[in-house]
């Protein structure tokens, strides 16, 4: 079972108590957000979440963890959102201190393990495409040597993105690809394997490897084993990610990025580092069920495409 951890917030920047308690205890709860008494219970011993995803935009609070997540076995790696947007964009991000921890990240755990996200590519007045392509370049230069692939995206225009943030807008076909063929090369000059993540257009052609985010080959890298695993159907048919279990929860990312989809409310839910549900308190008419999950290490097996 892969942990992902978490598409709907912020763990390593918000939650590392919360995370580590859980690793500790062995066990996570899981609310439905679309079901709100249902909650599963879901195992992050060693032999059963066999790998942990962390999508994160500042990991420093990670940084003092990973001896503890190294000496329990676990195996992981980072996703890493790193975009030049400033405070008007991404409210509550501390982008100096975002990438002096990528560096120390990767000096950490190699560059394997550390996939840098510069995404959502959007555009407003102040962020025009040469804009962008001159930001790329920057970023590049600062990371290179501390990750090995770059992944992109466009953004996606959600109705609550367009109701709380109508300044966005996204690139039109002509503009993601131009953007996307400047984006490879740069990227592979840097010695980065460039990358789109659920995208309807192919830009194979542009340089871009249509790759997953939780990607079947950085799996079985952290893992030292082939895998058998399935895509992930509970994601947008575009996506290429492998089947995950997320243990994030809506509403507790403090961030507060104008693109958000993960942002319900208008106040953030508090979160209790010793509960095992993130944000909130199970209820008496809640109902809990053991979430198992199939094994994917398995020895001399073939590859599911």
């Amino acid at each position: 079972m892969i942990i992902s951890a978490s598409r709907r917030t912020d763990i390593p920047a918000f939650h590392a108590e919360w995370m580590m308690n859980r690793i500790r205890e062995g066990f996570v709860y899981i609310r439905n957000p679309f079901n709100p008494h249902q909650v599963s219970r879901v195992s992050l011993l060693r032999e059963e979440a066999e790998a942990i995803v962390f999508w994160t935009k500042d990991a420093v609070n990670m940084l003092d963890k990973l001896n503890e997540l190294d000496g329990r076995g676990c195996r992981y790696l980072f996703q890493y959102t790193l975009t030049p947007y400033g405070r008007e964009i991404e409210r509550g991000v501390d982008h100096a201190r975002a990438l002096d921890s990528l560096i120390r990240l990767s000096e950490r755990i190699g560059k394997d393990r550390v996939i840098w996200r510069y995404d959502p590519i959007l555009l407003t007045d102040e962020w025009t495409v040469d804009r962008h392509l001159r930001a790329f370049s920057d970023l590049c230069g600062r990371l290179e040597g501390a990750t090995g692939r770059c992944v992109i995206s466009f953004i996606d225009l959600y109705g609550s993105v367009k109701r709380n943030a109508p300044h966005l807008h996204a690139p039109d076909e002509s503009q993601m690809r131009m953007m996307a063929r400047e984006i490879a090369v740069t990227a592979k000059r840097h010695g980065m394997l460039p990358s789109a993540c659920a995208e309807k257009l192919d830009f194979t052609e542009e340089g871009l490897e249509p790759m997953g985010c939780i990607d079947r080959r950085d799996i079985e890298r952290i893992m030292g084993t082939p895998v058998r695993v399935q895509k992930d159907t509970g994601q947008r048919a575009e996506c290429r990610c492998v089947k995950s279990v997320d243990i994030g929860a809506y509403d507790t990312c403090l961030h507060d990025c104008a693109y958000c989809y993960a942002k319900t409310r208008k106040n953030v839910v508090p979160v209790d580092p010793d509960d095992p549900l993130l944000g909130g308190t199970i209820a008496p008419e809640d109902r809990i069920t053991e979430r198992k999950e199939r094994r994917i290490a398995q020895d001399q097996i073939s590859f599911l495409d």
